[in-house]
């Protein structure tokens, strides 16, 4: 299942302050889902990805928005951030900026959902949004609130209100025309659904855009900061997590392929393979394994058909991976599914 992934109290803050701003009971919701704001919200504890999809869950039910994500990720609560609006501020240059503030994003989002810078073909750079959650719903709903968060935040830090990024691309489709108009009209750009990833495309002449608050001393001071914070927590991922994140983003879309996987982290396939026989892993038992961990999320959320499922996972026919299943768990797809409370 999704256990070995967790978000930090800090990646929660920002959704429990959110939706209490929003006039949310975020607290109540908080008890229910088995949790509590004292701990929880500890910038340094670590919440599995399986509570905070069932607090997510909740904070959508109670408010009926189809737009919550959007309305939490324009609610900018630096203080929240610890010491990483410091480091980003006190950077020289955009640039500069972006490149401290990802080095150090474990500190929010944990290891199950992490930002990538890349470049692309012509004057542009994309940051491409990585999630380990496999609900369709909480997808988007981080999607988004990532996107208007990561636009303010920039905002925030440059003191520049006419920023305006290139384009974004969703995996997801809209939820409603309302929503697809409010998010071109508040970020300024296209946005392209049912992309095959989670990007945000900026020009690179944003990057150079100076940072007055700039100081050296304060920099390094930061700095330090960060990295004895981001030591602590020990979230440093290792490549084969990196891979299975990865493995995992594609998983919502298609079956990966390992060229894909190597090119996105920048590594060639032989050196992919070679980590993965370091970890005791070849390339189909991590498949498998994460195939199997999918289809069992899939299945007991009981939103998407055995067929659904197939297809997302990579399977020829229905037929061969009902076979699979059984070879996984000892038990058929509708068997388990009935065994968490679904009909089969």
């Amino acid at each position: 299942m999704t256990a070995d992934y967790y978000i930090t109290g800090i990646g929660v803050s920002q959704y429990y302050y959110g939706a209490q701003r929003l006039g949310l009971p975020a607290a109540d919701i908080l008890q229910r889902s088995g949790m509590t704001p004292e701990i929880t919200l500890q910038p340094m504890h670590h919440t599995p990805v399986d509570d905070f999809e069932r607090f997510l869950l909740e904070l959508i039910l109670e408010s009926g928005d189809d737009m919550l994500g959007i309305r939490i990720g324009e609610q900018v609560m630096p203080s929240l951030y610890g010491v990483l609006p410091t480091v980003a501020t006190m950077a020289g240059s955009g640039h500069e900026a972006v490149e401290s503030a990802l080095k150090y994003q474990a500190l929010v989002g944990g290891n199950a959902g992490a930002i990538r810078l890349l470049s692309t073909a012509d004057d542009h750079v994309a940051f491409q949004g990585l999630l380990a959650y496999p609900n369709p719903v909480i997808r988007r709903h981080l999607a988004e609130s990532m996107a208007v968060l990561l636009y303010k935040l920039a905002t925030f830090i440059t003191g520049r209100q006419d920023l305006r990024v290139t384009e974004i691309q969703f995996e997801h489709a809209p939820a409603s025309d309302t929503s697809k108009a409010y998010l071109e009209t508040l970020l300024g750009c296209p946005i392209r659904y049912e992309a095959p990833e989670i990007r945000v495309v900026v020009h690179r002449s944003l990057l150079d855009i100076s940072l007055n608050a700039y100081s050296g001393d304060a920099m390094r001071v930061a700095e330090e900061l960060a990295r004895q914070q981001l030591a602590q927590q020990q979230t440093h991922q290792s490549i084969v997590q990196q891979i299975k994140l990865q493995v995992r983003t594609l998983m919502a879309g298609s079956s990966p392929r390992r060229e894909i996987v190597a090119d996105r982290l920048g590594i060639s396939v032989r050196t992919l393979d070679r980590r993965l026989a370091d970890a005791g892993l070849s390339w189909q038992q991590l498949l498998d394994s994460l195939r199997a961990q999918l289809a069992q999320e899939f299945l007991s959320e009981g939103t998407l058909t055995v067929q659904d499922i197939a297809n997302r996972l990579g399977f020829a026919d229905a037929r061969s991976f009902q076979r699979r299943f059984r070879h996984w768990t000892g038990k058929s797809p509708s068997a388990y599914r009935e065994s968490k409370g679904w009909p089969g």
